[in-house]
């Protein structure tokens, strides 16, 4: 039996081929490319204004996670996303994951692509610990802060279960990386139910890249480092006065499980607390991921942060 399992793995692995290189997404990228130290990175900018609102996704995440927001904040004033290394379009480089290394690279980019501060920096979930870590390196740069459902450094062990959690989805990933059978990353890997709120077009080329060997080693790459980018995020300097808004989800739901919403709710109570001048707004309905992907949740988000910009004349 163990025999006939391992053939109908290789068969699996041979009939999927194809998978393993998988083809250019349908949708082309929204933006355009910008080479930084040797690689391409995708960057997408669009609308004109400032401050400049940068869009950090989270874990795994693509431009494309900011389908629903970016077009309506670009009505308003200019709008940034990009795919970090190795995720979505951009192409691999081999450089350090972690958050302080993220920040910079960001940096890097939207001062070779032509970009100018100041910018509000917004980031959801790990990518909170990013824009945090670029505002602590690039302190006049940054005009305001806008963590959407962020994490914080600590609670992940206090939440019961979590750390293994982030262990063994980098486990999980490495899995899937040093197999070479990409047609078992649907199996191995989560669920994320979220892509269903993107539409078509996005929804196809965010599965896609989920199927592509160098977008699952970037995760893999930045799982690795998430406790570290976590503890790096406990040196940074106060943020006193920043403008800051937090948003927050409402329900349990993608990878944050019920039993911790009490702990997910005194985090984001603690990052409301980190500047004198923030708002904190909860969005209703929404879970871990659609508070960024779903059509609706994503309209909520972009009032709370029009309307937080005017109150503080950003």
């Amino acid at each position: 039996m163990r025999a006939v399992a391992i053939l109908l793995l290789v068969s699996a692995a041979a009939a999927g081929i194809a998978v393993l290189v998988p083809r250019s997404p349908d949708l082309p990228p929204p933006g355009r490319f910008v080479t930084v130290d040797g690689a391409r990175l995708h960057l997408w900018c669009t609308g004109q204004g400032s401050p400049t609102i940068v869009l950090e996704a989270g874990l795994g995440g693509t431009a494309l996670s900011w389908w629903w927001l970016q077009p309506e904040l670009a009505r308003s004033t200019r709008v940034c996303s990009y795919d970090r290394p190795g995720l979505g379009w951009s192409e691999p480089l081999a450089s350090q994951r972690d958050g302080r290394s993220r920040a910079r690279l960001l940096h890097r980019l939207l001062a070779a692509a032509g970009e100018q501060g100041p910018y509000i920096l917004a980031g959801h979930s790990i990518g909170g610990s990013y824009v945090r870590l670029f505002r602590d390196q690039f302190r006049n740069e940054v005009a305001g802060l806008i963590l959407i459902d962020s994490m914080q450094a600590g609670y992940c062990e206090r939440m019961p279960g979590a750390e293994e959690t982030v262990h063994s989805l980098a486990a999980r990933l490495s899995l899937c990386r040093r197999a070479g059978v990409l047609p078992l990353a649907p199996v191995v890997l989560p669920r994320m139910a979220a892509l269903d709120e993107l539409p078509a077009p996005a929804r196809s080329a965010a599965g896609r890249f989920l199927r592509s060997p160098r977008h699952i080693e970037a995760m893999e790459s930045e799982a690795a480092v998430w406790f570290l980018t976590l503890k790096q995020v406990t040196q940074v300097r106060p943020v006193r006065d920043l403008p800051l808004l937090v948003l927050s989800s409402e329900s349990a739901g993608g990878p944050v499980r019920q039993e911790w919403m009490p702990y997910w709710r005194e985090m984001q109570k603690d990052l409301g607390m980190l500047s004198r001048q923030s708002v904190s707004r909860t969005v209703p309905g929404a879970n871990h991921e659609t508070i960024v992907v779903n059509r609706v949740h994503a309209q909520f988000v972009v009032r709370s942060i029009l309307d937080w910009m005017c109150a503080v004349s950003l």
